[in-house]
């Protein structure tokens, strides 16, 4: 019961925010909306024209789990870079069936 009411509380800004950007009235809502959702970590949520952006601060304890972080984040990158250059570059050809 306290998780269902947490993920309401933690809900509300989200539909604030994301119903603003639909609506298009951006400048109704702050420029960044800190939530502390647990000891040591927050999520952010920021409006940015027709999207909202949420930016995730986690602290890891464990030497493990920060390698692990790491090595995640680096092939996310690398993947990221390997779409856009092979998705969204002008050179590229696409041909149907």
């Amino acid at each position: 019961m306290v998780a269902l009411l947490k993920r309401h509380i933690i809900a509300v800004p989200f539909h604030t925010m994301s119903d603003a950007v639909a609506s298009g009235n951006v400048s109704s809502v702050p420029p960044l909306v800190a939530l502390n959702y647990r000891m040591g970590e927050s999520m952010y949520i920021k409006p940015e024209g027709d999207r909202l952006t949420v930016i995730f601060s986690i602290s890891f304890k464990d030497g493990d789990d920060i390698t692990l972080s790491k090595v995640f984040l680096k092939v996310r990158v690398s993947l990221f870079t390997l779409c856009m250059v092979f998705l969204c570059s002008p050179t590229t050809t696409k041909t149907g069936i």
